[in-house]
């Protein structure tokens, strides 16, 4: 019996661990811009982005979903390009390639086209490990200096709520993701060698 409870003891420790290990957070710190990624939780992402402009890290607000850009002006956050929302072309991307890594792409075309070389995103908590193991891949670290950072207005009820059975897919939804994009990371790298040959 003692090793049984020990071995679910375990097991617990291991999953709340495995979903502590999803929140991926850093200090903001001054950047060119704020780069919000789309999805559940948005009002409360985007909160999240206005604060950060309006806290005076940033003074530009860009969401690559929409190709959409802000900027802050006599402390308002106007449109200052594509008023209308255009979406990302997802034909010009391999079917396979998952949304958000098509959004942190847009912000690399982005952050080019206006020459920032660094930004802070901004998500939901759970969502930034993802988000961070992307851009390591699509940013190189020596020209670009890019922070991760979870809405704090997304909040756990309580430490019980990790057990919820809604917390447990969301987990295993960024679990298949991060575990997605590495094998269509490692496809592309074998299709590419053998091209080369």
């Amino acid at each position: 019996m003692f090793a049984i409870t020990a071995i679910v003891i375990c097991l617990l420790g291991i999953y709340v661990y495995a979903f502590t290990y999803l929140n991926y957070y850093d200090r903001p710190a001054n950047s060119d811009a704020v780069v919000l990624f789309i999805g559940p939780d948005y009002k409360e992402r985007l909160k999240e982005a206005r604060q950060l402009i309006e806290e005076g890290y940033a003074k530009i607000l860009i969401i690559p979903a929409h190709r959409r850009v802000f900027t802050l002006v006599d402390g308002t956050i106007k449109k200052t390009r594509n008023h209308q929302k255009i979406p990302f072309d997802r034909k010009s991307y391999p079917h396979y390639y998952e949304n958000t890594h098509i959004e942190a792409l847009e912000a690399k075309k982005m952050m080019n086209t206006a020459g920032y070389t660094s930004a802070i995103f901004v998500s939901s908590p759970y969502h930034m490990r993802r988000i961070s193991i992307i851009s390591a891949r699509v940013f190189s670290n020596e020209d670009y200096q890019l922070t991760f950072i979870g809405s704090r207005y997304i909040k756990h009820d309580s430490f019980l709520s990790f057990f919820s059975w809604s917390y447990m897919k969301q987990a295993f939804r960024e679990y298949s993701k991060i575990i997605g994009f590495f094998l269509y990371q490692l496809y592309e790298a074998v299709v590419s060698y053998d091209s080369s040959d």
